[in-house]
């Protein structure tokens, strides 16, 4: 990918499909030429093209879903096979004891250098809005699992033995043993004000269990917040059997 087709992966879908204005046909017709781009462009090999987005991976594969679900007439052709692929891709590199979608194929478990919790936490709302376009009953079964096993990663089921939060107490009051490492009080971003903030996980180099391998950033940032939220919706709707294009109606 050059960085012209990498900005234009961040154009959102779903917003554009439900904007109850006068204009949304032009947004949905946006929506489905987005679609179509991701449809011939994106290599689901390439791991930019998946954990490569970090925090923002869920905008990909839900928006692809809700497309397809709430407007099947105006889904491109292939889009049902396209979020297939990226399933396949996603259960091969979960092969693993710890039922983790790893970075690559190769070295790199997580994302090189940086910080990857942010993709963890939402990762339970890619595969749980996967497992609602494909129809293979073990494709579906296994994706639903590796959305409880990413939720677990994220609060202590991994090669730290330790939850994300740096400051457990601050929202989530059941861990027993939160991330050592974080900011320093009274300096950035008051974090240790925060409710809810989630810092870090194992890199790379603590995989397969190495948990005295070197730590990657803390960081804290809201988006990884937000992420999670957004995976805790869908696994609302998957527990309630609601869908979020039709609340009212199961599948």
């Amino acid at each position: 990918l050059d960085r012209g087709e990498e900005r234009a992966l961040e154009v959102p879908v779903t917003p554009n499909i439900h904007t109850n204005s006068p204009e949304e046909p032009k947004y949905l017709d946006a929506a489905v030429a987005q679609a179509a781009y991701i449809i011939d462009k994106l290599d689901w090999e390439d791991p930019r093209s998946t954990k490569g987005h970090r925090m923002s991976e869920h905008r990909t594969i839900p928006n692809l879903v809700w497309l397809l679900r709430k407007h099947p007439d105006r889904a491109p052709a292939g889009l049902r096979q396209k979020i297939e692929d990226w399933t396949r891709v996603a259960i091969r590199r979960s092969d693993n004891m710890w039922d983790f979608r790893r970075y690559d194929d190769g070295d790199n478990w997580t994302i090189p250098k940086l910080n990857d919790v942010g993709n963890w936490v939402s990762f339970p709302a890619i595969a749980t809005a996967a497992s609602w376009a494909i129809d293979d009953p073990a494709l579906q079964s296994r994706l639903g699992e590796l959305a409880v096993a990413h939720a677990d990663f994220v609060f202590g089921r991994n090669p730290r033995l330790a939850a994300a939060p740096h400051l457990p107490h601050m929202g989530f009051p059941e861990i027993e043993q939160g991330w050592p490492i974080g900011h320093k009080n009274n300096v950035c971003a008051r974090l240790e004000l925060c409710r809810g903030s989630i810092s870090s996980g194992p890199g790379s180099e603590m995989f397969p269990f190495h948990p005295e391998g070197a730590y990657r950033h803390a960081e804290g940032w809201v988006n990884y917040g937000a992420a999670w939220c957004v995976s805790l919706a869908w696994m609302q709707h998957a527990k309630a059997n609601t869908r979020p294009w039709s609340p009212a109606a199961s599948r």
